[in-house]
């Protein structure tokens, strides 16, 4: 891997560094927007200090080295596929080893720092016997105040019997957590607060931060938090369909596009015994009528998902492929259907979504997100629809990119019920755009009645159920 040694730092990082020099401070905040530099100068302190470390005291190589700190995040795995990655892009590879099974950086064969999550219990055991000189809690919005309080109770690491300057380091995003009552809204002089602005980091392409503003133009709030680094946020910012807009959607005459006047087929098919399947039928972004049961032969809800197509005049059946919807998919084709496989853990199709998103269903949930913000969908009365829709959390990547919760996340998160009906809802807004130019006659199967071209009932200001 190509090395680059960041020892200019930049205006934000000097003042970073200093607030860690000064004796009066133990912890600091280095926290706000995206792509403010926060983990590379994470790791160019810690490293430095090792190196401080070292000559202070003449410390020479050992077989034994001294554990002087311990970096980390709330996942041990986010930790080794993100901050580990800066670390060995940035530090120089001749001045240290990494050691992955037992978790450790060695510093010149003389110190060496622990690193891993909050979540393994390995390093959880360790905070109660170790002996800590410096932290470094990368991400840190992540964490709770226990975990913090836990980590912090380490620092007693003496080297030759002399204490240190017990220092921590934390970096974040803005979030609606503890960090903000300790660091920026609290009292404690021992605490310190430095906003990270990617306006301050050279090291970014000259592109981000208008690739920034363009994702989230319908969220000004995180506009303030990911580019100005604000963090007079609201409860619920990460949500990424906003209560308030599904209750200004319910039952609305939406301003239609022409693509929205198509009409199409989205399914959900149940995994387990406890989940709905939900087909729902859309005009535009409007359902027009719904099949919902609990989990069935995928040969049956194929053969619901055609007879809706005849019915209405789909011209698209939207499939979740994931998991049992393949079989769905099998059948609709083997019917010679068009039908849309949508596979929400693989990687959007274009180049530029993939820029954007971790995968198909992060780019579903937020330009569906988008649409409700935008005032351009409407939603029936139904309680559980709407409750889901504003029930999916996301969070930023180390890469910028918007990552949405999967679907077995939220499940756990709320007492084991899937969010099936927003999942097809979401997944039929998403297929409008993937329509072909040239609608495919499905009425030719069924006759129309007379002044009702695509065969749906008169009555589409209101839903209509479709027993199955």
């Amino acid at each position: 891997m190509e090395q680059t040694h960041l020892f200019k730092i930049s205006r934000r990082q000097n003042m970073a560094l200093a607030a860690l020099n000064d004796p009066d401070i133990l912890a600091l905040l280095y926290g706000g927007a995206k792509g403010g530099g926060k983990s590379v100068f994470g790791c160019l302190w810690m490293w430095r200090k090792c190196l401080q470390i070292i000559k202070q005291f003449n410390l020479m190589p050992t077989p034994f080295p001294t554990p002087i700190g311990f970096m980390g995040r709330k996942q041990s795995v986010d930790f080794t596929n993100t901050t580990l990655e800066t670390w060995k892009q940035f530090i120089p590879f001749n001045t240290f080893e990494i050691k992955a099974g037992d978790k450790e950086i060695v510093i010149l064969d003389t110190l060496k720092i622990n690193y891993g999550g909050f979540d393994s219990s390995d390093s959880v055991k360790k905070f109660n016997s170790a002996e800590y000189a410096y932290l470094f809690i990368d991400q840190a919005e992540e964490i709770s105040r226990d975990d913090y309080g836990l980590a912090r109770g380490t620092l007693r690491r003496k080297i030759q019997n002399t204490p240190l300057d017990y220092k921590v380091l934390l970096t974040a995003n803005p979030a609606d957590c503890w960090l903000r009552d300790d660091f920026i809204s609290g009292g404690n002089k021992a605490n310190a607060f430095i906003k990270a602005l990617p306006a301050d980091n050279p090291f970014l392409p000259v592109s981000y931060i208008d690739n920034l503003k363009e994702a989230f133009k319908h969220r000004p709030e995180l506009i303030d938090a990911y580019v100005y680094g604000s963090w007079d946020i609201i409860s619920g910012f990460d949500l990424i369909i906003k209560p308030s807009w599904v209750e200004n959607s319910l039952n609305r005459e939406q301003r239609l596009s022409p693509i929205s006047e198509k009409v199409i087929i989205s399914c959900d098919p149940a995994r387990f015994g406890d989940d709905e399947t939900v087909i729902y039928v859309l005009r535009g972004n409007r359902i027009i009528a719904q099949t919902i049961y609990g989990k069935k032969d995928t040969m049956i809800t194929a053969g619901h998902c055609v007879a809706l197509a005849q019915k209405y005049g789909a011209e698209l059946i939207a499939v979740d492929g994931d998991g049992v919807g393949g079989g769905v998919v099998d059948r609709i084709r083997e019917l010679k259907y068009p039908v849309l496989e949508i596979n929400g853990q693989k990687n959007p199709d274009n180049e530029k979504d993939h820029a954007r998103y971790t995968n198909t269903r992060s780019q579903m949930w937020w330009e569906g997100g988008l649409k409700f913000a935008e005032e351009e969908v409407t939603v029936p009365d139904d309680k559980l629809l709407q409750r889901q829709l504003c029930n999916c959390k996301y969070e930023m990547s180390s890469s910028g990119k918007v990552k949405a919760e999967r679907k077995d996340e939220i499940k756990k998160r709320s007492s084991g019920k899937s969010p099936d009906r927003a999942d097809a809802f979401l997944m039929g807004l998403f297929a409008l755009k993937h329509v072909p130019g040239k609608a495919k006659d499905f009425n030719r199967r069924q006759p129309q009645r007379a002044g009702n071209p695509y065969g749906w009932d008169e009555n589409l200001g209101g839903l209509h159920n479709v027993s199955a």
